[in-house]
């Protein structure tokens, strides 16, 4: 028997991500039924002779997409002693890299004669180093919060 899935090791999806995989999910189950005469908006394969649909695949990817949302619906942690340990590495790690977040100024270098081309450079240089810390304060946020869109949002950070 397969061990249950530890939430700090599981991937998290946003809840626009769910809901694109939702409207996938209903795609191929009007995709998987589109043989039968139903107003699914595709037509009957019985009318097109050259079209064969690959039913045990859409019922894989099915199955694939309806485990994916299962685990979405229960990435929320609840335990009040997991989230504020959560709230604290998040902390951590904001401190960690909230200085080398680009200011909107930095953002809108485009150009090289730009006064302040040379700063903007360098920080996009460095942001590699800190990429780790940005993922992982995210995936946790996802954790806390996976409903609101604005919860690793990086705009905070900006000056």
């Amino acid at each position: 028997m397969r061990k249950p899935a530890d939430n700090t090791n599981r991937p998290t999806i946003t809840a626009q991500e769910a809901e694109a995989i939702q409207r996938d999910l209903s795609t191929l189950k009007d995709m998987a039924g589109a043989g039968e005469m139903k107003d699914t908006g595709y037509s009957p394969t019985a009318q097109i002779d050259d079209i064969a649909v690959d039913k045990e695949s859409l019922n894989r990817k099915i199955r694939n997409l309806q485990a994916q949302l299962e685990a979405h619906r229960s990435q929320r942690v609840t335990d009040p002693s997991k989230r504020n340990a959560i709230m604290k590495r998040r902390a951590e790690l904001e401190d960690k890299f909230k200085d080398c977040i680009e200011s909107y100024r930095d953002l809108g270098v485009i150009r090289r004669d730009d006064p302040d081309w040379n700063s903007a450079y360098r920080k996009a240089l460095e942001r590699h180093k800190y990429e780790h810390y940005i993922s992982e304060w995210k995936r946790l946020g996802l954790m806390l919060e996976p409903e609101d869109p604005f919860i690793n949002s990086l705009d905070r950070f900006r000056k």
